[in-house]
C-alpha cells in the first residue's frame, strides 16, 4: 500500500477551528493551478507548506482544514484567476445538475494538468451540505498526488453557526468518520467529463433513398396481370373441352354428312370419268380409201382416190357404257341426293340451334337477332346467359383445330364463329374477351387470316379498358399452356424420313446465325407463325394506352405541368408493369423464327421509356420552377424510382440481345438518368455476356463501378468481349455508349464522359484487333460526343500524343472529323501544337496533325464579341 501523503483529509487532522473563510478554498485551487503551470517536476511540499498531522476525532457540525501558503509573487493574480474560473463554471453549469457535477467540472480542469487529482470523499460530502444553504456551487476539495506521495487538499467549511439546518440532511449521507479513522481515506477516481453534446447519435434528416420493390410497386396498380394469367387459363380450360355438348354433336353430324357428300361427289366424278373413257371406246373408226382410174378424151390416163372413215359400234363398250350410265344415275338419285339432303338438313339443324340459342335469351336476342343498337345492358344474371354462348363458341373453336379438307364446312364454321363472337363482344365483359383470346392463342398456325377481328380492345372512354388491355397483353406475352393438348388432332401422323428427302424436296430447316437448328421438328408444328403474332399485337391500341398513362384529358389535351407528385409515381409504376409484361414476351418468343416480332416488342419498350422520360423531364422542369416537392414523393425520390424503372427495362432487353433488340439500346433516352445510374448501366453493359446482369446490379455500387472502369486491365477485357460479339452487336454497343453522353446536361459528369471517350478511342484506334472494324464508326461517334462536350477534344489530343506512334496517320482522319471550330485550346495545348510544327519534319505525323488542327480552328471573332 502507498504511504499516506503529507496532507490528510480534514477528518483525520486535529481540529483547527471553523473560522477559516471560503477564500482558503480558492487559494488552494489557485496554488494547484500555479504549481502545474510553473514547475511540473517540483515536489508538492515545496509549494504547499502544510505540516503532516495525525488523525483526530472531529466534532459533529464542524470540520478541519489544511492551511495552504501561496507564494507572494503569484498569490494575488492566481486568486483572481480562480475566482473568475469559478464564476464562469457557475454560469455555464446547468441548474438541474447535482452539486457533484460542479465538483467534477473543477476536477476535470485539474485532471487535464500534469498532476492527477482526486477529490476527498468527506470534503465532497461537506460541499454538498453547504450547497443546500447557499445557491452558488462550492468547489469540493481535491486530492492532488505527485509522483512520490498523494497530496490531499481539504478546504475548510464556513462557520458551523451558519449550518443550522444541516442535521436534518446529514442522515442522507453515510458517516465516513469511522472509515477514515481506521485507515487511509479512500481515493476516488473521477473520470473526465465528456464534451457536452448529444447523448445519442443524431439521426440523419435525409436517409438514403431506396427504390420501391416490385411488390411495393404493385400497390399502385389496379391488378396483378401476370398472376391473373393462370386463373383465366383455368377458367378457359373449364369451358374449352365440350366433346359431349349437344352443339358439338350437331356440328360433328354436319361434318360427317359433308364428308359423305364429298365422297358421293367424288364417286360421281369417278363414274363420270369412267363413262368418258368408255365412250371413247364405244366407236371404232377405220380409214377407207377408194381408187379410180380412167382415160381422158385426149387419151391420157388419169387416176384419183377418195379417203373416208367408217365407224363400227363396239358392242362390249356399248354394254359397259350402258351399265356405267345406270350406275351413275342410281348414284345420283340414291346416294348423292341423299347425302346432299342430309348435309343441308344437318346444316339447318346447326343454324336452328344457333337461332334458338340467341332467341332464348333476352340479352342475346337483343344483339344476335335484333339490331345491335337496341342491345340491352348486361343484367346481373348476364353471366348465366353467356354460359351456353361460350360453350358453343368453344365447340366451334374445337373444329378449327382439326384437319378439315372441306372448304365449305370450314367456311361455315368460321361464319358461325364470327356471328357468335360478335354477340359475345357486344354483351360480354373483359373476362369474356380474354376467353376469346385464350382460344385464339391455342388455334393452329394461320389464325391471322380469320381470327384477328375477334380481338377488340378500347382503352379511352372505357372504364375497364386498361384492365382489358393489360390482361390481354399478359396473355399474349405468356406461354399458352395446354396448346399442344388442344391441338392433338393437328399432329401429323407420319413424317417423311430423312432418306426420302431429295434435293427437290420442299421441306426447309430453319437455322440461326450460328448455323444450328433453332427448332425441334417434332414440336415446331404446334407453334404459331410470326405473322400471326404480329397481326394479333397490331390489335392492341398502344397509342390510347399511352394517352391514358400520360393523363390526356377527354379532349386529347396534354398538360404535363398539372401532374402531381403522386400521379408521377403512378405513371412510373404503370410503365414499369407494362415493361414487365413486354419483357415476358421477350423471354417467351426468344426464337429465331420470331425475330421480327421480338424487335417489335423491343420497340414498344423503347417507346414506353421515351414517353415516360419526356414526361419526367417536363415534370422536373416545372417542379424546379414552382418549387413544389412534397414528401414522400419528392423530386429526389421520383428520380430514384425513374432510374430503377430504366434499369429494369435495360436488364430485360439485355436478355434478348441476340435477336437484334440491342438496336433499341442505342435509341433509349439516357439524358434524364442520374449520374450514378449512368455509371451502373455503363458497367453492366460491359459484363452482360459473362455474368448475370440482375445479380451484378443488386450488389453494385457507384464507387465500385468507377474503380472497375478506371482499372487499366478493364480495356483489355472489354476488347476481348467485343471480339466475342457479331459486328452488328458491337456497333450497337459502342453507339449506346456514345448515346449516354450525347445529351446536354447541366450536371454532366466529366469523368464519365472522359471514360467513354477514351474507351471508344482505344477500341477504334489503339487496339490492333478491333481498330480495323471500328475506325470509321468510332470517328463518327467521337465527333458526335465532342460536338456536345467540346472539352473532350483536349482529352483526345492528350491521348493521341501518348499513342501517336501506334495510331499513326489515322489520327488525321479523326481530327478532320472532330468539330475543331468549337474548340478553344489552352496555352499548354497551343504549345504542344507549336512543338509539333517546329520540331518535326513536314512528312511526320505530328507535323501534319498540327496542320490539320490549326486548319480546323475557328480563327474568326467569338460569338459573344461585338462585330
Amino acid at each position: 500500500k502507498a504511504e499516506p501523503g503529507p496532507f490528510l483529509p480534514s477528518a483525520a487532522r486535529p481540529q483547527e477551528g471553523s473560522s477559516q473563510s471560503a477564500d482558503a478554498r480558492e487559494e488552494c485551487l489557485a496554488e494547484a493551478r500555479l504549481q502545474n503551470k510553473t514547475n511540473e517536476s517540483e515536489n508538492v511540499n515545496d509549494t504547499c507548506d502544510a505540516p503532516l498531522s495525525t488523525s483526530a476525532p472531529v466534532n459533529e457540525g464542524s470540520s478541519g482544514g489544511t492551511q495552504v501558503k501561496l507564494p507572494a509573487q503569484a498569490e494575488e493574480s492566481e486568486v483572481k484567476a480562480a475566482q473568475e474560473n469559478s464564476a464562469t463554471e457557475k454560469s455555464t453549469s446547468p441548474p438541474d445538475l447535482p452539486a457533484a457535477s460542479h465538483g467534477e467540472t473543477i476536477t476535470r480542469g485539474l485532471v487535464e494538468s500534469a498532476v492527477p487529482c482526486t477529490p476527498s470523499p468527506l470534503a465532497a460530502k461537506q460541499d454538498q451540505e453547504a450547497e443546500n444553504i447557499q445557491n452558488p456551487p462550492v468547489k469540493p476539495p481535491v486530492v492532488c498526488s505527485s509522483g512520490e506521495a498523494p497530496v490531499t487538499i481539504s478546504v475548510p467549511n464556513e462557520d458551523p453557526k451558519e449550518h443550522v439546518g444541516i442535521s436534518a440532511s446529514k442522515g442522507l449521507y453515510p458517516d465516513l468518520t469511522l472509515e477514515l479513522s481506521q485507515g487511509r481515506a479512500p481515493v476516488l477516481t473521477v473520470k473526465p467529463q465528456l464534451p457536452r453534446g448529444r447523448l445519442y447519435p443524431a439521426i440523419p434528416l435525409e436517409p438514403e433513398l431506396v427504390p420501391f420493390t416490385r411488390e411495393q410497386l404493385k400497390l399502385f396498380e389496379p391488378g396483378s396481370w401476370l398472376e391473373n394469367v393462370d386463373s383465366y387459363t383455368e377458367e378457359f380450360e373449364s369451358l374449352a373441352h365440350q366433346d359431349r355438348h349437344e352443339f358439338y354433336e350437331l356440328l360433328l353430324n354436319y361434318w360427317r354428312c359433308r364428308k359423305q357428300l364429298l365422297l358421293a361427289e367424288a364417286k360421281l366424278q369417278t363414274l363420270s370419268s369412267d363413262c368418258r373413257s368408255v365412250r371413247d371406246r364405244l366407236w371404232t373408226f377405220k380409214d377407207e380409201q377408194q381408187l379410180a382410174q380412167g382415160l381422158c378424151a385426149d387419151q391420157c390416163k388419169v387416176s384419183g382416190h377418195h379417203r373416208y372413215q367408217t365407224v363400227e359400234v363396239n358392242a362390249g363398250a356399248l354394254g359397259e357404257l350402258k351399265r356405267l350410265f345406270e350406275d351413275q344415275a342410281e348414284h345420283v338419285h340414291q346416294a348423292l341426293v341423299l347425302h346432299l339432303y342430309t348435309s343441308v338438313l344437318s346444316r339447318l339443324q346447326v343454324e336452328s340451334y344457333i337461332y334458338g340459342l340467341l332467341r332464348g335469351s333476352p340479352l342475346l336476342r337483343s344483339v344476335g337477332v335484333q339490331q345491335p343498337e337496341t342491345a340491352l345492358k348486361l343484367p346481373e344474371n348476364g353471366s348465366t346467359d353467356l354460359g351456353p354462348l361460350k360453350e358453343c363458341i368453344s365447340v366451334l373453336f374445337s373444329f378449327t383445330r382439326r384437319v378439315v379438307e372441306d372448304p365449305q364446312f370450314q367456311s361455315d364454321v368460321l361464319l358461325w364463329l364470327q356471328r357468335l363472337v360478335s354477340v359475345l363482344q357486344w354483351v360480354g365483359s373483359p373476362g369474356d374477351h380474354l376467353f376469346l383470346l385464350n382460344h385464339i392463342l391455342r388455334c393452329p398456325a394461320g389464325v391471322s387470316k380469320w381470327a384477328v377481328p375477334f380481338i377488340q380492345i378500347r382503352v379511352l372512354g372505357n372504364p375497364s379498358g386498361v384492365f382489358h388491355f393489360m390482361q390481354s397483353l399478359a396473355l399474349l406475352m405468356s406461354p399458352a399452356k395446354g396448346r399442344a393438348e388442344l391441338m392433338c388432332h393437328m399432329k401429323p401422323c407420319e413424317r417423311q424420313t430423312s432418306s426420302s428427302l431429295g434435293e427437290e424436296s420442299g421441306n426447309w430447316t430453319l437455322v440461326d446465325e450460328g448455323g444450328e437448328e433453332d427448332e425441334d421438328p417434332d414440336t415446331s408444328w404446334v407453334l404459331l407463325l410470326e405473322d400471326d403474332l404480329i397481326a394479333l399485337l397490331s390489335q392492341f391500341p398502344f397509342h390510347e394506352l399511352f394517352q391514358h398513362m400520360l393523363r390526356f384529358d377527354s379532349k386529347g389535351v396534354y398538360a404535363p405541368e398539372k401532374t402531381a407528385p403522386h400521379e408521377m409515381m403512378k405513371i412510373i409504376a404503370f410503365a414499369n408493369s407494362l415493361v414487365e409484361l413486354l419483357a415476358v414476351g421477350l423471354e417467351t418468343y426468344n426464337r429465331a423464327r420470331y425475330r421480327q416480332f421480338v424487335k417489335r416488342i423491343g420497340r414498344l419498350i423503347r417507346m414506353t421509356l421515351c414517353y415516360v422520360s419526356d414526361h419526367w423531364a417536363q415534370y422536373v422542369s416545372h417542379a424546379k420552377k414552382s418549387g413544389s416537392s412534397v414528401p414522400p414523393y419528392t423530386v429526389e425520390k421520383l428520380q430514384v424510382e425513374f432510374d430503377e424503372f430504366f434499369l429494369r427495362a435495360v436488364l430485360h432487353v439485355l436478355k434478348a440481345k441476340r435477336l437484334g433488340v440491342w438496336l433499341f439500346m442505342s435509341e433509349m433516352p439516357y439524358g434524364t438518368l442520374s449520374s450514378g445510374m449512368l455509371w451502373k448501366l455503363f458497367s453492366i453493359m460491359h459484363g452482360a455476356e459473362s455474368e448475370n446482369p440482375e445479380k451484378l446490379c443488386a450488389t453494385m455500387r457507384v464507387a465500385d463501378c468507377k474503380r472497375q472502369l478506371k482499372d487499366p486491365a478493364h480495356l483489355e477485357k472489354f476488347t476481348k468481349y467485343l471480339q466475342s460479339m457479331n459486328s452488328s452487336e458491337e456497333i450497337c454497343l459502342l453507339t449506346t455508349f456514345a448515346q449516354m453522353v450525347q445529351s446536354k446536361r447541366e450536371d454532366a459528369d466529366e469523368d464519365f464522359v472522359r471514360i467513354i471517350v477514351l474507351e471508344i478511342y482505344e477500341v477504334s484506334y489503339v487496339s490492333l484487333s478491333t481498330r480495323e472494324t471500328f475506325s470509321k464508326v468510332g470517328r463518327e461517334l467521337l465527333s458526335a460526343i465532342t460536338a456536345v462536350h467540346t472539352g473532350m477534344i483536349s482529352v483526345l489530343l492528350e491521348r493521341v500524343r501518348e499513342t501517336i506512334e501506334t495510331v499513326g496517320m489515322v489520327s488525321l482522319y479523326l481530327f478532320k472529323e472532330l468539330p475543331m471550330h468549337l474548340w478553344k485550346p489552352s496555352a499548354p495545348e497551343v504549345a504542344l501544337i507549336r512543338n509539333w510544327l517546329l520540331d518535326y519534319n513536314l512528312t511526320a505525323v505530328e507535323n501534319k496533325l498540327a496542320c490539320v488542327i490549326l486548319e480546323g480552328l475557328n480563327w474568326g471573332p467569338a460569338a459573344s464579341s461585338p462585330e
